[in-house]
């Protein structure tokens, strides 16, 4: 099987900021996460894999059980799942008010903490055990070859070249960003855990600046499976945004007295460069941006840059009339990212006008995903491309995802081709297949 890359969910983050109510599909994209679990530790497994799957998995003795998994897959690929990680923290620490307290962590009644917080520490969780020390941190639990089969490999655990390790700095230093800020939100709901999180933060970073002084600022890929975006066969990346982010959360979530504080205050002042894509996981450029802006550091020029060149994509007819797209596939992944990144812009600028527009175009962008639109004359029709969430249009019900063809509620299909074509088929992986 061809592996579909990721769809980075961004609904979550911008749903309740305007005058329209969008909690239900807030809530149900939260919970999406809950299907990726890899297990369960103690409750009733929300999602639909065995909750025994891959409780074996580890490395020289050191556990990696738990986790998500990558889609309907069963590999633990740590570059789009860090990144996942830091969008849905950065969405929460945005716009707190946002998010809702409906159920406990292992999905019981409500507990105190933001659902939110409760589904991102199943992955937290994990990135600490991945943070083996200062010389060893795993980049994926599985290899890319378990996908030729629709069953799952090695079901009590991989272990040995089963697990690939970190060979560069840019997935630690994204590791050392989630775990920072995990710290910082979570320290008043546990701040025994905040200081875990924190802790191994600081072993993530020293793992990423001991490799870039190597000059060894990229990890190696499994092949093809997760590997930065290429333009005219010339790589869209720079281990600069992903240091970046690590040093202003580390900066943000360290006292004065920390030795390295003026280490993660000097990174975090770093330029970032602004990439012709959207943000996703091969480029966190404005999520970055946007801290180092708040934390008073320095503007949030990466941020809007990209706003631009987003905007410039924006189509003016056909299926994609008034929202971004710019990819041969994960459209539907796009629009919402795109929404994202408006809502962040919203914030950052002081203009009417401006704030209009963005506003504008986070609920353009947020209604086309979701089928609720008025200006799709195209033959297939208003769909809703979120599973299970069937308000304003048909939403997809033959979905590319090995526990059940319905798929996992509130998961994103990888939506239409740039013509607007796009089938209800778990078969056709490039219109169905769902991902973290």
């Amino acid at each position: 099987m061809k592996k579909l890359l990721t769809f980075t969910l961004a609904l979550a983050f911008s749903s309740q900021v305007f005058a329209q109510n969008w909690s239900d599909l807030h809530n149900l994209v939260i919970k999406f996460y809950g299907y990726q679990r890899a297990g369960l530790k103690d409750g009733d497994s929300y999602n639909r894999n065995n909750m025994n799957y891959h409780k074996g998995d580890a490395l020289n003795g050191n556990p990696l059980d738990g986790g998500w998994y990558d889609a309907g897959d069963y590999i633990k690929f740590g570059m789009p799942l860090s990144y996942t990680v830091y969008c849905l923290l950065k969405g929460y620490d945005i716009f707190p008010d946002a998010y809702a307290d409906n159920y406990s962590w292992s999905y019981g009644a409500a507990d105190g903490i933001p659902d939110i917080l409760n589904e991102v520490k199943y992955a937290t969780d994990y990135i600490m055990k991945a943070v083996i020390n200062e010389n060893t941190v795993v980049l994926d639990v599985g290899k890319g070859d378990e996908h030729g089969t629709w069953g799952v490999a090695n079901p009590d655990g991989r272990s040995g070249s089963q697990i690939v390790t970190c060979d560069g700095a840019d997935i630690p230093a994204t590791y050392a960003a989630c775990l920072a800020l995990m710290s910082t939100l979570y320290r008043k709901h546990d701040a025994a855990y905040a200081d875990q999180c924190l802790a191994k933060a600081k072993v993530a970073f020293n793992f990423a600046n001991k490799y870039i002084n190597s000059n060894k600022p990229y990890c190696s890929p499994q092949g093809s499976y997760y590997d930065y975006y290429k333009e005219g066969n010339v790589y869209q990346r720079d281990i600069g945004e992903r240091m970046v982010a690590a040093g202003i959360e580390l900066y943000r979530a360290t006292d004065d007295q920390d030795p390295n504080k003026n280490l993660y205050e000097s990174w975090a002042k770093r330029s970032v460069t602004a990439f012709s894509t959207t943000m996703g996981y091969g480029f966190i450029g404005p999520l970055a941006a946007f801290e180092v802006w708040r934390q008073g550091l320095g503007a949030a020029g990466a941020l809007s840059s990209n706003i631009g060149f987003i905007t410039s994509k924006i189509k003016t007819s056909g299926y994609f009339n008034k929202v971004f797209q710019n990819s041969g596939w994960g459209t539907a992944r796009d629009v919402p990212t795109a929404a994202m990144e408006f809502a962040m812009a919203y914030v950052t600028t002081g203009d009417a006008n401006s704030r209009a527009t963005y506003k504008t175009q986070v609920e353009n962008h947020l209604n086309w995903v979701i089928g609720n639109i008025s200006y799709n004359n195209c033959s297939m029709g208003k769909r809703s491309f979120v599973i299970g969430y069937s308000t304003y249009a048909p939403a997809p019900t033959s979905v590319h995802y090995r526990p059940t063809y319905s798929g996992p509620p509130g998961g994103v299909v990888s939506g239409p081709d740039p013509d607007g074509n796009w089938a209800n088929d778990q078969a056709q992986y490039q219109f169905t297949e769902v991902a973290l």
